[in-house]
């Protein structure tokens, strides 16, 4: 009879070998796990245990006796990062094309630089300096990535509560007090106790009850706290009737080659079948009039005039936000920024990702886009490679001066433009400069019916929480919505159909913790690299002084 059983040396090569791998394949778990976050009825519980493998994986590397320590810890953490940016990000490639590549290897990359230093520590500072290095790290990544240029931010752990669905929501309402900054917090502490419990019980130590009742307490005190707020939160009546315009034109097929005078036709027909006598708003998406409107005298264009004398003549006291790309002049001898594009002698253009508010009878108010997406908005390098590598776009787009507000007699809105609804502490400056109420443009419809327009809707009602805002939500082919200040949808219009929502929003002045304090969790966290980095380095120093033995101090004395 043939035997099946491994021999000796097979065995060993066996285990050799999956003691090479072990640490890579956990790494690759974790980034599975946390990706899960997006799929599953209840991505808490799977966010909480979901960087226990990646902790595992580096604890094995930093236990053996191989050379290059340092540089597999970072290939964990770049598996571990490039993995979720990839499962979690994957329609990005349909139109950054080769620009995703290098959002992903960035991201990564920085990930891994931190991952590296937190091994590092934890190997001279010891597990408790260490892991408090690690959550503090991970939460400093996360706020470098939403205030730099040369990114596309990863999604934020604490914002992973949310997951698919809304089971997320009554669960982050302590939002207000942290942002999501505070949720990231959490979900890396929790891991880390998860980890260390696990870890005790696997090496067969007595389970330390101080450990597991800091675990629960963690877990358990900010859910208490959010479910808490979640129930008893009530909103001040002070209503704002909005209608939502969703024409939805095909990004790929109409929007950018039917006439923008029938786009605009579209758009004032859906509009005049919702709006009346009682709408205070009239929203259209993000690019809605894509005719190049001049800002050095927007007051006295066509489109502007018809929209002002003709159509809200029919709703005076309605006030209309719509999308636009817009241009502006200079002349001069000196470009105003770097993004400027040379007209002629001494004359410069710039082109701006706009949004702009009209009313019966009165100036036009203008936003300009801040928040620019790299590789097509904004190429950092402004090379000819740049526009190929992203797919054609060549033109820099520039950036507002300064953020403003619409105002208006019915109310003051905050006006945020697709990808700008990224990013928590930027939304929550206009609360703090007075508005009373969110809006957010998008064309969506670049995404097609991936899983990335939903996702976007979900950071519109993470800053609705953060700062205690409705949120009128318009998309040129969805997801078009109202949300109220607790986060939750309240109305929300069919994907991919041209139609208009009518929603009732409540404003509200009050301004949260997060509004007047902003990411302050993420300066938290650079004050405390710092301080980590000088305690090792005087660690090092310590060490590696030399010793003097006892005989030889006494042969100075006597000497």
């Amino acid at each position: 009879m043939k035997n099946n059983t491994l021999n000796v040396p097979e065995a060993r090569n066996l285990k050799r070998v999956w003691r090479v791998a072990a640490p890579y394949l956990l790494a690759a778990l974790s980034g599975v796990m946390i990706s899960l976050g997006w799929f599953t009825p209840c991505p808490t519980l799977v966010m909480l245990v979901s960087i226990v493998p990646l902790l595992f994986a580096e604890n094995l590397i930093a236990g053996d006796s191989k050379k290059a320590k340092l540089l597999r810890v970072g290939l964990l953490a770049f598996i571990y990062v490039y993995e979720m940016d990839l499962l979690i990000l994957y329609p990005l490639m349909l139109m950054f094309k080769g620009w995703t590549f290098l959002f992903f290897c960035f991201n990564s990359i920085l990930y891994a630089l931190l991952f590296v230093l937190f091994s590092f520590v934890r190997r001279k500072l010891g597990n408790g300096w260490g892991y408090f290095a690690f959550v503090s790290f991970s939460v400093l990544f996360d706020f470098i990535l939403q205030n730099i240029d040369f990114s596309f931010p990863a999604i934020p752990m604490g914002f992973m509560l949310i997951g698919n669905n809304q089971t997320g929501i009554p669960f982050m309402q302590w939002y207000e007090y942290t942002g999501v900054l505070g949720g990231s917090v959490w979900i890396l502490a929790v891991n880390v106790l998860v980890f260390l419990l696990i870890r005790d019980k696997i090496e067969k130590k007595k389970l330390r009850i101080p450990r597991l009742s800091a675990c629960m307490a963690t877990i358990v005190l900010p859910i208490a706290l959010s479910l808490l707020i979640y129930y008893t939160y009530r909103e001040k009546k002070a209503p704002v009737e909005v209608v939502l315009v969703q024409p939805n034109f095909d990004p790929y097929t109409e929007k950018f080659t039917i006439d923008v005078a029938d786009q605009l036709d579209r758009m004032v027909e859906l509009a005049r079948e919702y709006a009346d006598s009682t709408t205070d708003v009239i929203v259209f998406p993000e690019t809605a009039l894509d005719s190049n409107f001049w800002y050095n005298n927007i007051n006295d264009n066509g489109m502007v005039a018809y929209l002002r004398d003709t159509f809200l003549a029919d709703y005076p006291e309605a006030n209309l936000i719509t999308g636009a790309t817009m241009l502006e002049y200079f002349m001069g001898a000196v470009p105003p920024s770097r993004d400027a594009m040379v007209a002629g002698d001494n004359l410069f253009l710039q082109m701006y990702n706009a949004a702009f508010q009209v009313a019966y009878g009165q100036p036009v108010q203008v936003y300009k886009k801040d928040k620019l997406v790299l590789g097509t908005e904004r190429n950092p390098f402004k090379k000819k490679w740049d526009s190929n590598f992203s797919g054609g776009q060549a033109i820099n787009l520039a950036r507002a001066e300064a953020q403003t507000i619409f105002r208006n007699g019915k109310a003051k809105v905050g006006c945020f433009i697709c990808y700008e609804s990224l990013f928590g502490d930027y939304c929550a400056r206009f609360a703090d400069m007075g508005a009373d109420i969110f809006c957010t443009i998008t064309n969506d419809g670049w995404w097609l019916d991936t899983d990335l327009p939903p996702k976007h809707l979900r950071h519109a009602q993470v800053r609705a929480i953060e700062c205690r805002r409705s949120v009128a939500r318009c998309g040129n082919t969805g997801v078009t919505a109202g949300i109220d200040q607790r986060g939750r949808i309240v109305a929300q219009a069919p994907w991919w159909e041209p139609t208009a929502l009518k929603v009732t929003l409540n404003k509200n002045r009050t301004k949260t913790i997060y509004t007047q304090w902003g990411d302050y969790i993420g300066i938290i966290s650079v004050l405390l690299f710092l301080l980590v980095i000088t305690l090792t380095i005087y660690k090092l120093i310590a060490t590696s002084r030399p010793v003097q033995s006892a005989g030889s101090i006494g042969k100075d004395r006597k000497s």
